[in-house]
């Protein structure tokens, strides 16, 4: 059985803020801001029947997925469309359906069988396909959906933590030649995939393009850790840890960084982490000193009209405070 929580901080080395600007290729001033812009808004969404709260792990317009845990001792994966909550579970693992990731009605993520084999899954809305790979790649998870294109979670031939990338008719592994035989993927949305990967330094984020095959760091001055958990159009989500060890959620649209800390976080336990985000709204959740997981809604601009074609939602694997993301892919890999 998969270990979803842990309380393991780990402490990475940051590249500068001149290394970002370099490497990402930006134009424009990159700042970090503190706080939420002034049109932000908050929202709570706690779902019914939460032992020690929950949390959101993926967003497509106003569908958000989440997992929290029963009363058992077991998993549960749920579905709020904006006004009601539903629970969902793969067949073969009811107690153990973990949902990374949405777009439109399709939903990625992984189940843990009976011999705490991991699994990746696509739930249409009414039927489950196992996801298996290829003779390369032993696929463990699906983590982000954009259009007929999926990523996630592998291990190769020499047992090695890899991503993978499946573009309708074939896998691809993604693995940053830096990585040193450890890749997570999280999202993608178009052409671009995040993920991060084990650097001589510690865990460091990227970005990488389908396209032209570029791996581009990202990080900012001043933080222990970061950590990118969504992204969708040139929007990225995802959660840094300050040098106190206090996790901050943050938004980056392509030129700035914003913070954001949950208004409604009074005891905060280990901060706020952003989950995933669609459009103009994220999604994320706070924990205070009890112990409880509160997960919410942060629409940082004004909501649009849906287009035509779904927007690539993104996701977040399962984690709990503390930044234990990165702890949990790791321990989560390691299972084969």
């Amino acid at each position: 059985m998969s270990v979803y929580f842990i309380s393991q901080r780990n402490v990475i080395g940051i590249r500068t803020l001149t290394n970002l600007i370099r490497r990402i290729s930006m134009v424009g001033l990159l700042y970090l801001g503190s706080g939420s812009a002034a049109n932000a808004q908050f929202t709570t969404i706690p779902p019914p029947g939460a032992v020690g709260g929950a949390q959101p792990t993926g967003i497509d317009g106003l569908n958000v997925i989440g997992v929290t845990r029963t009363g058992d001792g077991g998993y549960a994966s749920w579905l709020y469309n904006g006004s009601t909550f539903s629970t969902f579970a793969d067949p073969l693992a009811p107690d153990n359906t973990t949902a990374h990731c949405i777009s439109g009605n399709l939903i990625g993520g992984q189940y843990v069988d009976a011999q705490s084999h991991q699994h990746a899954f696509l739930y249409d809305g009414s039927n489950y396909t196992t996801i298996t790979g290829n003779s390369s790649l032993n696929v463990l998870d699906v983590t982000g959906i954009s259009g007929n294109r999926y990523v996630g979670n592998a291990t190769d031939s020499n047992g090695h933590d890899v991503g993978y990338l499946y573009n309708g008719t074939s896998y691809q592994e993604i693995s940053d030649p830096s990585g040193g035989g450890y890749n997570l993927l999280t999202g993608i949305s178009g052409h671009t995939v995040v993920g991060e990967y084990n650097s001589r330094s510690g865990l460091q984020a990227f970005e990488y393009d389908i396209t032209t095959g570029l791996y581009s760091d990202f990080s900012f001055g001043g933080e222990k850790l970061t950590y990118l958990s969504g992204i969708s159009g040139n929007t990225l989500v995802g959660t840094y840890q300050d040098i106190s060890g206090l996790n901050h959620g943050f938004l980056y649209d392509g030129v700035s960084i914003t913070t954001v800390d949950d208004p409604f976080s009074s005891l905060p336990r280990n901060g706020t982490l952003l989950t995933g985000v669609s459009g103009g709204t994220a999604v994320g959740y706070y924990a205070d000193y009890s112990g409880t997981d509160t997960p919410f809604e942060y629409q940082f601009r004004p909501a649009t009209p849906p287009a035509s074609t779904p927007e690539p939602g993104s996701c977040a694997l399962f984690i709990s405070a503390g930044l234990t993301c990165v702890g949990f892919a790791r321990r989560r890999l390691a299972r084969r």
